[in-house]
């Protein structure tokens, strides 16, 4: 604790204490230093400038932490795709879908799957994505959006459209994850595996990624969403021979909300259900 200095007497009738020099610098130094010291903390946490800095001396900020900012927010920030800034999209023919891993000639399989050509309206621009290297682990995600419980193909479609666009507005070649689950359990293609993710960062690697469509801090996984999650995963760890302990949540990965509670909960649950697929392999 900094013991508390003795209040200088205010009375504009009484007369002030003369003060040295040397005295009279010092206190003007420890004002300049104080001032110096409370900008580096407004600068420390707040992006903003001028006025909005000063507010934050007053007031908490109200904006999280990048890493648990929702879907919704970034596409604010992002644009829905029509901005000007987002690069054209892959005409048909200008790309090729790429064997899974370099040297393999298969292609993934699963019963039901939905495929790209069935939502997207622009195809993956491989300038501007990497090669998947061979396949080790997977992901689950929400997409943090507001909540979505519509059982419609149509509706579902179009959320992941939205998704694919603000990603290509950042940049991005295509949309960042691999796979997508609706609330009615469906399962969806999403970018090629052909190619490398864009949804964990820095282990984005031989990673799969799988979004699971809805906001799992505000609403409940679907009973059809967790079934077909548990049953997606089994299938794809065989289908790649991935073990039950390089299935991750992102939040397992980085400090951020992602998967949401719900679905986090869940995810605990289907590795160690007996009656779970994941958790009998």
């Amino acid at each position: 604790m900094h013991r508390q200095e003795q209040p200088i007497p205010s009375n504009n009738n009484a007369p002030h204490a003369p003060v040295s020099r040397r005295e009279a610098l010092v206190r003007s130094a420890a004002t300049v230093l104080g001032l110096a010291g409370t900008a580096a903390l407004l600068s420390g946490c707040s992006s903003s400038s001028g006025a909005s800095n000063r507010a934050a001396a007053t007031q908490p900020t109200a904006v999280p932490p990048v890493g648990q900012r929702s879907t919704d927010e970034l596409l604010r920030r992002w644009g829905n795709g029509s901005n000007r800034r987002r690069p054209s999209d892959a005409v048909a023919g200008d790309w090729t879908p790429l064997p899974t891993n370099p040297g393999e000639s298969g292609t993934f399989s699963y019963n039901g799957l939905v495929q790209r050509s069935d939502w997207s309206r622009g195809n993956p621009v491989p300038s501007l994505m990497d090669r998947m290297l061979p396949i080790n682990k997977i992901t689950v995600h929400h997409d943090g959006m507001s909540p979505f419980t519509a059982t419609a193909q149509s509706a579902a479609a179009a959320r992941i459209e939205a998704i694919r666009r603000a990603h290509r507005n950042q940049n991005w070649g295509d949309i960042g994850y691999h796979f997508l689950i609706d609330p009615s359990g469906r399962v969806w293609e999403g970018r090629p595996l052909a190619w490398q993710g864009a949804h964990v960062k820095d282990n984005n690697e031989g990673n799969i990624g799988i979004c699971v469509l809805g906001n799992y801090e505000q609403q409940s996984i679907t009973d059809r969403q967790a079934f077909a999650l548990d049953n997606f995963l089994a299938s794809t760890m065989r289908q790649y021979r991935i073990a039950k302990n390089r299935v991750y949540t992102h939040r397992e990965f980085r400090p951020t909300a992602c998967p949401g509670r719900s679905l986090q909960a869940r995810m605990d649950t289907m590795r160690t259900s007996r009656s779970a697929a994941l958790a009998s392999l």
